[in-house]
């Protein structure tokens, strides 16, 4: 039996590649629940965002957020300026 296909998300947290926070963005836009005050505060106060980002993600899969919607709302993100030289000169 054939596991079922995966996907790998890449999101851009500091706005490297893209004009804004990727996982910030997609959760926004999905809508998937408040980051409290006490949780934004725990993230900065230790630098680690991990226990968060978990928790959206267990909510995005609750709620049925799916891999097209994902996709679409990371697309509408656009890029920062100069990443398309950089892509073609890579090529």
């Amino acid at each position: 039996m054939m596991a079922s296909p995966r996907f790998l998300a890449v999101f851009d947290f500091d706005n490297t590649i893209t004009d804004s926070d990727t996982f910030y963005t997609v959760h926004e836009h999905l809508h998937t629940g408040k980051m409290t005050q006490e949780a934004k505060d725990a993230c900065v106060a230790t630098g680690n965002y991990m226990p968060y980002e978990r928790l959206v993600f267990s909510s995005m899969r609750d709620k049925g957020v799916t891999r097209a919607q994902i996709r679409a709302v990371v697309e509408s993100i656009p890029s920062v300026q100069g990443l398309e030289d950089v892509l073609r000169f890579l090529e």
